[in-house]
């Protein structure tokens, strides 16, 4: 029986995955700048690295500094660097 109910849990798991990606799909549509555009992709690029457990520490403060953020992990919030 939990052989069943472990199928049954990673098959829903699937299934909601595809849906979110279904869903980021349809976001994609309604942009028209093609600068936000190519922010969104690599937003999602590093958003699908999250998920799948291969965004590594480096890359994730790399991406920091490319956009001028700054991580707070006490909040789990972002704030912007002024210069």
């Amino acid at each position: 029986m939990a052989r069943k109910s472990f199928k049954s849990g990673l098959g829903s798991l699937i299934q909601d995955s595809r849906v979110e990606n279904q869903e980021e799909k349809v976001k994609e549509v309604a942009v028209h700048d093609e600068k936000l555009m190519l922010k969104i992709n690599e937003l999602n690029d590093e958003l699908h690295l999250w998920r799948t457990g291969k965004l590594t520490v480096d890359i994730f403060e790399k991406s920091l500094k490319e956009n001028k953020l700054k991580y707070n992990k006490k909040e789990n919030s972002f704030t912007i660097i002024e210069l």
